[in-house]
Protein backbone atom coordinates (compact mmCIF):
# COMPACT_ATOMS: atom_id res chain seq x y z
CA UNK A 1 0.00 0.00 0.00
CA UNK A 2 2.96 2.17 -0.07
CA UNK A 3 2.14 3.61 -3.62
CA UNK A 4 -0.15 6.43 -3.44
CA UNK A 5 -2.66 6.30 -6.21
CA UNK A 6 -5.17 9.02 -7.74
CA UNK A 7 -8.89 8.90 -8.07
CA UNK A 8 -11.22 11.77 -8.97
CA UNK A 9 -14.43 11.81 -6.98
CA UNK A 10 -17.68 13.65 -8.50
CA UNK A 11 -20.46 14.43 -5.50
CA UNK A 12 -23.64 15.91 -6.17
CA UNK A 13 -24.79 18.59 -3.70
CA UNK A 14 -27.60 17.41 -1.70
CA UNK A 15 -26.95 13.88 -2.67
CA UNK A 16 -26.62 10.50 -0.21
CA UNK A 17 -22.94 9.83 -1.21
CA UNK A 18 -21.18 6.43 -0.75
CA UNK A 19 -17.97 5.34 -1.66
CA UNK A 20 -16.97 1.73 -0.90
CA UNK A 21 -12.80 1.10 -1.35
CA UNK A 22 -11.46 -2.71 -1.81
CA UNK A 23 -7.81 -3.27 -0.33
CA UNK A 24 -6.22 -5.93 -2.07
CA UNK A 25 -2.58 -7.82 -0.87
CA UNK A 26 -0.12 -8.37 -3.90
CA UNK A 27 -1.88 -11.62 -4.75
CA UNK A 28 -5.38 -9.95 -5.05
CA UNK A 29 -6.55 -10.94 -1.97
CA UNK A 30 -9.01 -8.86 0.54
CA UNK A 31 -5.97 -6.73 2.64
CA UNK A 32 -6.59 -7.29 6.52
CA UNK A 33 -7.59 -4.16 7.66
CA UNK A 34 -8.53 -4.97 11.40
CA UNK A 35 -7.45 -2.43 13.64
CA UNK A 36 -7.05 0.16 11.28
CA UNK A 37 -8.09 3.72 11.21
CA UNK A 38 -8.45 6.19 8.72
CA UNK A 39 -9.24 9.69 7.85
CA UNK A 40 -9.69 11.80 5.04
CA UNK A 41 -9.57 15.38 4.19
CA UNK A 42 -11.26 17.34 1.69
CA UNK A 43 -9.52 20.78 1.74
CA UNK A 44 -9.54 24.13 -1.07
CA UNK A 45 -5.78 22.84 -2.34
CA UNK A 46 -3.18 21.37 -0.09
CA UNK A 47 -2.76 22.88 3.15
CA UNK A 48 -5.85 24.94 2.80
CA UNK A 49 -9.37 25.38 4.15
CA UNK A 50 -10.74 22.13 5.59
CA UNK A 51 -13.87 21.89 3.94
CA UNK A 52 -14.82 18.36 4.95
CA UNK A 53 -13.33 15.23 6.81
CA UNK A 54 -14.10 11.81 6.90
CA UNK A 55 -12.97 9.60 9.87
CA UNK A 56 -13.59 6.21 11.78
CA UNK A 57 -14.30 8.04 14.92
CA UNK A 58 -18.20 6.91 15.89
CA UNK A 59 -20.41 8.97 13.24
CA UNK A 60 -17.10 9.95 11.20
CA UNK A 61 -18.75 8.98 7.99
CA UNK A 62 -16.11 6.25 7.43
CA UNK A 63 -16.42 2.57 8.04
CA UNK A 64 -13.54 0.07 7.86
CA UNK A 65 -14.52 -3.84 7.25
CA UNK A 66 -11.20 -5.33 8.17
CA UNK A 67 -11.43 -8.99 7.41
CA UNK A 68 -12.63 -7.96 4.15
CA UNK A 69 -10.34 -5.20 3.01
CA UNK A 70 -13.10 -2.59 2.79
CA UNK A 71 -12.87 0.97 3.20
CA UNK A 72 -16.81 2.94 3.05
CA UNK A 73 -16.96 6.57 2.79
CA UNK A 74 -20.23 8.15 3.33
CA UNK A 75 -21.79 11.41 3.28
CA UNK A 76 -25.61 12.33 4.28
CA UNK A 77 -28.04 14.32 1.95
CA UNK A 78 -27.42 17.15 4.33
CA UNK A 79 -23.79 16.78 4.63
CA UNK A 80 -23.39 16.96 0.94
CA UNK A 81 -25.88 19.98 0.59
CA UNK A 82 -23.42 21.83 3.27
CA UNK A 83 -20.49 21.78 0.71
CA UNK A 84 -19.70 25.07 -1.12
CA UNK A 85 -17.08 24.42 -3.70
CA UNK A 86 -16.74 23.66 -6.96
CA UNK A 87 -13.06 21.78 -7.34
CA UNK A 88 -11.07 20.80 -3.94
CA UNK A 89 -8.72 18.71 -3.43
CA UNK A 90 -8.39 14.97 -0.84
CA UNK A 91 -6.33 12.53 0.34
CA UNK A 92 -6.61 9.60 2.49
CA UNK A 93 -5.09 8.06 5.12
CA UNK A 94 -4.81 4.29 7.07
CA UNK A 95 -3.24 4.36 10.60
CA UNK A 96 -2.41 0.68 11.61
CA UNK A 97 -2.31 -0.63 15.05
CA UNK A 98 0.68 0.26 15.47
CA UNK A 99 0.55 3.75 14.69
CA UNK A 100 2.16 3.75 11.30
CA UNK A 101 0.49 6.28 8.66
CA UNK A 102 0.45 5.49 5.46
CA UNK A 103 -1.37 7.05 2.18
CA UNK A 104 -3.77 5.47 0.09
CA UNK A 105 -5.37 7.76 -2.29
CA UNK A 106 -5.31 11.41 -3.29
CA UNK A 107 -7.21 13.78 -6.24
CA UNK A 108 -9.50 15.83 -6.82
CA UNK A 109 -13.62 16.27 -5.73
CA UNK A 110 -15.83 17.77 -7.97
CA UNK A 111 -19.07 18.92 -6.77
CA UNK A 112 -22.27 19.43 -8.86
CA UNK A 113 -24.03 22.51 -7.69
CA UNK A 114 -27.51 21.62 -6.86
CA UNK A 115 -30.24 23.20 -8.90
CA UNK A 116 -33.59 22.14 -7.16
CA UNK A 117 -34.02 23.27 -4.08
Amino acid sequence: MSEVSRYNINIHQGETWSMTLSILDNNDNPKNLTNYTGKMQIRSKPGGTLLKELSTDVGGGMTINGAYGEIVLEMTDTETAALMFKTAQYDLFLYSDSNTSTPLLKGEVKLTQRVTQ
